[in-house]
Parts: C-alpha cells; sequence; structure tokens
C-alpha cells in the first residue's frame, strides 16, 4: 500500500487491483466539499453509515466498487481524503484490500495568529484546504492582540475601528490593518466545516489587550491615550480586573463571538500578564485584599473563573495557555493549551491527574513560526504527542496543535513555507499510532512536489533538514529579532504610571 501522510492504521490487501482513475461518490452524507469531480461513468464508491469510532472510516478497495463505512460525515470525508490521496500518488490503480483507519488524538489542531497581521478571508480559506488534506480538524483563529483586534463587535465599534489599525508593523516598519466582519466570520466557519475542520475562537486576555484598550482606554486601570502596538513582546496595558465595567465587556464581547462560532471550546488567553498595572491601581490593590488571593496569579484565576463559568452557562468550553506554575483555585474544567515547558517539575502531571485536559502545543517542537535552524523537520516529528506517555491522566491529553504566530510572518508564502511541512509532520503525530519519521519523509517528497505545482510555498529539503551552519545562522537570526525598543519603553511608561499611582493615593482616588 501507497504510504500516505497521516500514515494509515491498518492495510489488509487481497487479490487484484482498484481503478481509481474515475469515480463516483453515492449516498455520501451531504454539505462536504469532497473534492472528487464525480464521474458519470467512474467506479462506484458507496457510503455505508455504521458503529466506528469517532472520525474513523473503513474502506473496501475491490475491483467493481469502493465501498466506505464510518459513523458520519466526518469519518466520510476523511475515508475520501485517503482516496484523493491514494488517487493522486499512484499510477492510477492500487491493491485491492481493506483500508481501517481512525485517529490516534480527537484535537488536531492548527493555530493562525491573526491579530498581528492579518490574513485576508482568501488566504484563510486556502490554509483550511491545505491543512484539510492531512485530516486537521481544528483552526484556531488567534483574532485578539495587543497589535491588533481583527473580529467586529458591533456592540463595541471602535475595536475595529480604532484597534485594527497599526502605525507601523515590527519588521516591515509601515502601516498595516484589516479585520473580519461577523459575515465574513461566518462564511469562513461553514467553509471549514464542508472540511471537517472546526474553528475556535480566541479572545486573549487579560493580557494582550492593547489593541482593546486603545479603543476603550476605560478597560484599563489607568485610563490614558494607548496606541496600537507597534512592536513584538508583552505590554503592559491589560485590563483592570477590579472594575465591573470590564467583565461585562467580557462577557459581551462573548456573547458576540459565541453566536458565529457554533463550535464546543472558545480560547480566552491567559499567558504572559504583567501584574505591573494591578500593583500599582488601588482598585485591583483593595479587591486584592478583599478577595484573600495569595499572589497576583491567584487574583488573575478569579477573573478566569469568572470568564469560564460564563461561557459554561453557555454550554462552552474555555481554553487558555497555561500559566508559569499551578495556580490555586483555578477552574480544573478550563483546558490548558500546554506551550512552555519552564514550568516547575510534576505541575503538567498534577494538573492531568487532577482532571484538567490539556491540548499540547510544546514551542520547542511545534511552535511554526521558528525557522528551521531552530526547528528542524525531525525535531517537530519526534516531539512527544503526549508528554505523560503511560502515566495517569495521559488520556487527558486530548490532541496536539501547530502553533503560528506571525509578529515575523507577514503574509500567506511566508506562513506557508514556514508551515510545511512541520504541520503534516505534526498531523501525522495526531492521527497516526506509529512513529516512522523515514517513511514518513519519503511520503513527504511526492507531497512536496504536489503542493509546489498548485502554487503553495514549501520549504526545501536542505532548509527543513537543517545544517550546523543553518542552525547557528537562524538562531541568531531569531535572536537578533527580538531586540527592539518596546523593553525600553515600558520601563518608561511604567515610571509615569508609578507617579500617577502616587498621586492618585495622595488624593484618595480609587479609579
Amino acid at each position: 500500500m501507497l504510504r500516505l501522510i497521516p500514515d494509515i492504521q491498518q492495510f489488509t490487501p487481497a487479490d487484484g487491483k482498484c481503478d481509481l482513475s474515475r469515480l463516483t461518490l453515492r449516498g455520501f452524507p451531504e454539505g462536504y466539499a469532497y473534492g472528487i469531480d464525480n464521474a458519470s461513468d467512474g467506479l462506484p464508491v458507496r457510503f455505508f453509515q455504521t458503529e466506528m469510532p469517532a472520525e474513523g472510516y473503513r474502506i473496501d478497495l475491490k475491483q467493481d466498487g469502493i465501498d466506505v463505512f464510518a459513523a458520519d460525515g466526518r469519518g466520510a470525508y476523511y475515508a475520501v481524503v485517503t482516496l484523493r490521496q491514494l488517487k493522486r500518488f499512484s499510477d492510477g490503480a492500487v491493491d485491492c484490500g481493506v483500508i481501517e483507519d481512525s485517529p490516534r488524538c480527537s484535537y488536531r489542531g492548527y493555530m493562525l495568529d491573526v491579530g498581528r497581521y492579518f490574513f485576508p478571508v482568501e488566504d484563510v480559506c486556502k490554509l483550511i484546504d491545505l491543512i484539510s488534506l492531512y485530516k486537521i480538524n481544528v483552526l484556531h483563529l488567534h483574532l485578539t492582540e495587543d497589535q491588533g483586534w481583527r473580529i467586529e463587535i458591533k456592540r463595541y465599534p471602535k475595536l475595529t475601528e480604532i484597534g485594527s489599525k497599526r502605525r507601523r508593523t515590527h519588521i516591515h516598519l509601515k502601516p498595516h490593518e484589516g479585520f473580519y466582519t461577523q459575515e465574513n466570520l461566518r462564511f469562513l466557519v461553514a467553509y471549514a466545516k464542508a472540511r471537517a475542520v472546526e474553528i475556535m475562537p480566541e479572545f486573549d486576555m487579560p493580557g494582550h489587550c492593547t489593541a482593546a484598550v486603545a479603543a476603550y482606554p476605560d478597560l484599563a486601570c489607568f485610563p490614558r491615550s494607548v496606541g496600537v502596538a507597534e512592536t513584538f513582546g508583552v505590554k503592559f496595558d491589560v485590563l483592570c480586573l477590579a472594575q465591573d465595567a470590564t467583565f461585562e465587556f467580557v462577557r459581551n464581547v462573548l456573547d458576540e463571538m459565541i453566536e458565529i462560532f457554533p463550535y464546543p471550546m472558545v480560547h480566552i488567553g491567559g499567558d504572559e500578564v504583567p501584574t505591573h498595572r494591578w500593583e500599582l491601581c488601588p482598585a485591583c490593590r483593595d479587591l486584592y485584599a478583599k478577595s484573600g488571593v495569595g499572589n497576583w496569579l491567584e487574583y488573575q484565576a478569579r477573573f478566569m473563573n469568572r470568564v469560564s463559568e460564563y461561557l459554561r452557562s453557555k454550554g462552552k468550553t474555555a481554553v487558555m495557555w497555561n500559566p508559569p506554575r499551578s495556580v490555586k483555585g483555578l477552574d480544573p474544567a478550563i483546558v490548558w493549551q500546554f506551550w512552555t515547558a519552564e514550568l516547575p517539575a510534576g505541575v503538567v502531571e498534577a494538573e492531568l491527574a487532577a482532571g484538567r485536559k490539556m491540548i499540547n502545543s510544546d514551542s520547542k517542537g511545534y511552535y511554526l513560526d521558528f525557522l528551521y535552524g531552530v526547528t528542524p523537520l525531525r525535531k517537530t516529528y519526534r516531539t512527544k504527542p503526549s508528554f505523560v506517555e503511560g502515566k495517569q491522566g495521559a488520556d487527558r491529553v486530548i490532541g496536539i496543535e501547530g502553533a503560528m504566530w506571525t509578529e515575523l510572518v507577514p503574509d500567506l508564502r511566508r506562513a506557508e513555507y514556514l508551515t510545511f511541512p512541520r504541520l503534516a509532520a505534526i498531523a501525522e503525530r495526531a492521527w497516526s499510532r506509529e512513529e516512522d519519521f523515514e517513511g514518513f519523509s519519503a511520503a513527504w517528497d511526492m507531497h512536496q512536489r504536489y503542493l509546489r505545482e498548485k502554487g503553495v510555498r514549501t520549504a526545501p529539503k536542505r532548509v527543513y533538514r537543517s545544517s550546523i551552519v543553518q542552525a547557528v545562522a537562524h538562531k541568531i537570526w531569531w535572536a537578533r529579532r527580538q531586540l527592539y525598543w518596546g523593553g525600553l519603553r515600558n520601563l518608561i511608561d511604567n515610571k509615569k504610571i508609578e507617579t500617577e499611582a502616587k498621586n492618585m493615593k495622595q488624593k484618595g482616588d480609587k479609579r
């Protein structure tokens, strides 16, 4: 059997050849873009609904026809994706036999950060087409950032009137803007659904909110004129958690998002939140003292719990990036997206054992904005899908996700180059149970030729394999791009806020 990506679970051969050159689908679930040109005189491909593992399928390849068995439309769609690969990379005929296949992980994701750089609807559609070829089933859209607010919220028009526009970008130093209307996003949801992809939206909070604060300064602890962030890095203008108005804002934004995205998970960010403003804010200091929390991470956790509880009341599950350490009292129903291995020893194991679910986006293997000299293809492929294999709670690692952060990725061509082949490797590790890097690499050669014929800019072998010289050069390049004046600006800005806080204290002003 031809080596596919992701590799199939089992093939049982039989006598004869099955001609795939012309196919006709019969009885398949409606609503899916199967990508098969139904020839009137093609070999019949018949669908039968039956009990199967979630998203799994069975294909009986016979000389006189093909029978596909699956429990639902997703399984049927993935069966056709397999047939498309077999047809594309064979000489038109394959051995008869039975394919039985189902995914290792229920969550197989790709994150696209559209906050730093806006990607037009047609570019997102192209990426959906590409990820669906490899049975990725979640597109995580990072819609809000310090550097841009990309989703229309009708109750708060300034979020896009002001928050979607950067005066200049970090690398090209030129103006940049863009946002999705709610109609745009509903179109993307429908487009992705037809390709068995769910879209999970992210509203990053309470940090990474400079664009929101630029639009509505009263959301911050110290209301003032703040521009949409222009540079890379963590910013200090976060949401003020002591105001009822802040939660009202969050709730109203989530209400409009939920109407657009019908799926069960909503990402609420939660990472890289500087506490400097809260520590100086009289209202936050007062709430901190009254709430009985032991540190500012627990103070943030109270807010995240409140957001999680609200989403749960709407039938949704909150997802957040893992905090820097274990946080007492953080709602165990919040799914952690694991991204940093810098956590103290035992934290992940303890959280999983206590019942928390996790998505693995280990930055050392699954961050796709890193250059290939930093994260070569082999490293991505060999990053373990589950970091607690064989331990208690391993089944609560629901899947893996490749993350495309875009502060240094300004357009689709660059995103394609950094995504492929590494996302194909992630897709295989999330679907297939066996590790076979050599087989994957050989199969990728065929896929790369096909994608390039379709106009996709994939990284060449000499780049994604990475030499020692390339590794050193890429690490120097990456380190150089992290140097900017934003850190000094933060220090100067903090001194201004400290002076303002001191004046407020003298006046007895708590807001």
